[in-house]
């Protein structure tokens, strides 16, 4: 082969190589490039978002504190606003919740012997003070999923008090006084109702579908079964009563 066309394929073959490597390192760096800027990209997202949840907790923190601090107050409406804005805690914050159930439970055992009107009001009619209702509503129609241990109401005063379509399973209900107690379509299933107080209370109606399940729930031997229950053969629990007419004590 001549000498100059063998130099010259000698030089178009270098050029070649030379382009596809400055090729390659051009990908290579592109690549690596890219895969550096999506880390950079992620670490500053899960710094934004352990910014965003310091933060939410600080402010979660923050109207806990206030929230407790106004249940104290000697007025009732701040005392509901607090009841409410603990609420609001329990449902944004999963870990908060139990704690918030617990704080409110405790309120409704320690005050809910405080009935409404006050003494000093000329009402013959007595029933649960606004502030122990509202407490009792939020832990009434609270996210039971969350719930880390049973609700604790025992011994509390609930006369006349709205349970309407509260979900108290499992919830320690002993020697509680739901005197007059609207618990329609209340969800009460393996609840400890021994001792228990339902004097009264809006368990069921004709016309009414859905009243109170009681289906499971502890009940003192010696009191009046509520309408349409009965004792479990050899157990301390209430089941339905088949169709038939109402009857009521241990006797019948």
């Amino acid at each position: 082969m001549d000498p100059v066309v063998e130099a010259a394929w000698i030089a178009a073959g270098a050029a070649a190589v030379g382009v596809i490597g400055t090729a390659t390192v051009g990908i290579v760096g592109f690549f690596t490039s890219r895969s550096t800027n999506r880390s950079t990209i992620e670490a500053a997202h899960a710094d934004v978002r352990q910014t965003l949840k310091a933060t939410r907790a600080g402010e979660i923190a923050d109207l806990y504190s206030r929230a407790i601090d106004q249940l104290g107050s000697e007025k009732l409406h701040v005392r509901i606003g607090g009841i409410y804005a603990l609420e609001r805690v329990a449902r944004d914050s999963e870990e908060d919740h139990p704690i918030v159930m617990d704080v409110l439970t405790a309120f409704i055992r320690e005050y809910s012997r405080e009935q409404w009107p006050p003494p000093d009001r000329r009402e013959p009619r007595r029933w649960t003070r606004p502030d122990i209702q509202a407490a009792v509503s939020v832990v009434g129609h609270r996210e039971v999923e969350r719930d880390t241990q049973r609700i604790d109401l025992y011994g509390a005063i609930l006369i006349n008090a709205n349970l309407n379509n509260a979900d108290l399973r499992s919830a320690s209900l002993r020697g509680v006084n739901l005197t007059g107690a609207y618990l329609y379509d209340a969800i009460l299933v393996d609840a400890d109702l021994r001792e228990v107080t339902l004097d009264g209370a809006h368990l069921h109606r004709e016309d009414f579908t859905r009243p109170a399940d009681l289906t499971g729930a502890m009940w003192s031997e010696d009191k009046p079964f509520p309408e349409g229950w009965k004792l479990r053969t050899g157990s301390d629990r209430l089941e339905r009563r088949d169709a038939g007419p109402p009857t009521s004590g241990r006797h019948r």
